[in-house]
């Protein structure tokens, strides 16, 4: 029970950037700019 705890506890710290749910403005578009619009041919770089 206490793992399961501070696995919330985590998931919930790591989400700082997303204070609330769907977002910062509770509209589910992410602040980031410049993201793709599709997905390349070949698919995206491996990391």
């Amino acid at each position: 029970m206490k793992g399961i705890l501070i696995l919330v506890a985590c998931g919930c710290a790591l989400g700082a950037d997303w204070p609330q749910r769907r977002g910062i403005h509770r509209d589910g578009i992410p602040p980031e700019t410049g993201l793709l619009k599709s997905w390349p041919a070949a698919g995206p770089k491996l990391a």
